[in-house]
């Protein structure tokens, strides 16, 4: 008898260790988010939306995976080795999904097809190349495609996903094929910043009209800017070019009637022709930024043909004093904002 309960004890001890063990799969970090050390979760409580992120080993192989429906945000921060067509086709109510470490050099057609999704962000220092047909069908707001060693956007990439902003930032980008951005007719924000673009062709690379109103291209290489480069971008509001290598503009570069944050700060422009800013072109514009360029002078009544002009940035040029004294005086009396707020006031060189 004695030998009968000593056994069941064992058992029922083993029994809770078997549960505890699995319950601490999954445990609760802050508020609703819980940190899991496997894929299995089982676990997690239904009675609430949950913020999950996984933490393992590193995957050699990534099959396919399934969250319950109360899981919107999914979060893995394991390497991933390599990936299936069906990887994240079990996550229906999922909002947000994040991987942040893929060692996948080639992301083929069809690993993140037939996804809803708010957002979907990818980084990996391994990924080189993503193959058309990566995010067919797939609908989101956010596509991250970030911190990557990703040197071209191929035409075809993100046709058939319908996505209103695209991040494409810190990779290594130098070149975008043709017609590479003609897919997505709801685009609504781009963010090229922090890569190797040394031209831009929006004629080419959109091969139509989109509806884009915010593009950001600081932080490359761009030398000039051409009437093409922004050509039909006419619904843009906001456009920052700061910190390129910019010396040339060509007039007609600016026929952006809705743009109204202009941002060519930190590069090595000398001169502005009058043409090149005022016009039709930018009679919507708010705020211009040109400091920390090699500009000595501005046209005569070059800002007054800027009939909607709030902000100006124009310190850490080196102004010849005649010219700055007049552009000053014309800020101060005509510029509801005036300068740009923490910049020091503009000053001339002897």
């Amino acid at each position: 008898m004695a030998l009968v309960t000593s056994l069941i004890a064992f058992l029922l001890i083993a029994s809770a260790c078997e549960c505890a063990e699995k319950a601490e799969t999954c445990l609760n970090d802050w508020g609703n988010h819980y940190v899991c050390s496997s894929f299995d979760l089982s676990s997690l409580p239904e009675e609430e939306q949950l913020s999950v992120t996984i933490r393992t080993d590193s995957l050699q192989h990534l099959k396919k995976i399934s969250a319950k429906s109360n899981v919107i945000t999914l979060e893995i921060e394991s390497t991933i080795g390599s990936m299936e067509p069906d990887s994240f086709k079990g996550l229906a109510g999922v909002n947000v999904l994040i991987l942040k470490d893929i060692a996948v050099p080639v992301i083929n057609p069809g690993t993140f097809s037939d996804l809803e999704l708010m957002s979907l962000v990818l980084q990996g220092d391994q990924i080189t190349d993503i193959k058309p047909g990566a995010f067919k069908n797939s609908k989101m707001s956010l596509l991250r495609i970030a911190n990557t060693n990703l040197k071209k956007i191929r035409r075809g990439v993100f046709n058939d996903v319908d996505v209103m902003q695209l991040d494409l930032f810190y990779n290594k980008i130098s070149s975008i094929e043709d017609g590479a951005l003609a897919g997505i007719p709801n685009l609504y924000t781009l963010k090229l910043e922090n890569n190797a673009l040394t031209s831009f062709d929006a004629r080419k690379i959109f091969q139509g009209i989109p509806k884009l109103q915010i593009l950001h291209l600081h932080n490359n290489n761009l030398a000039s800017l051409r009437r093409s480069t922004f050509e039909g971008l006419t619904d843009l509001t906001k456009l920052v070019v700061s910190s390129n290598q910019i010396t040339h503009i060509e007039p007609g570069t600016f026929n952006l009637p809705n743009l109204k944050i202009l941002n060519l700060s930190n590069n090595k422009i000398k001169k502005l022709d009058k043409n090149i800013l005022s016009g039709d072109g930018l009679t919507a514009l708010w705020e211009l930024y040109l400091n920390y360029n090699e500009l000595t002078s501005l046209p005569t009544s070059f800002l007054s043909e800027l009939p909607n002009l709030r902000k100006v940035g124009l310190a850490d040029n080196p102004w010849e004093c005649r010219s700055l004294d007049l552009t000053l005086k014309w800020v101060e009396e005509n510029l509801t904002q005036g300068f740009q707020e923490q910049e020091a006031k503009p000053t001339c060189v002897e």
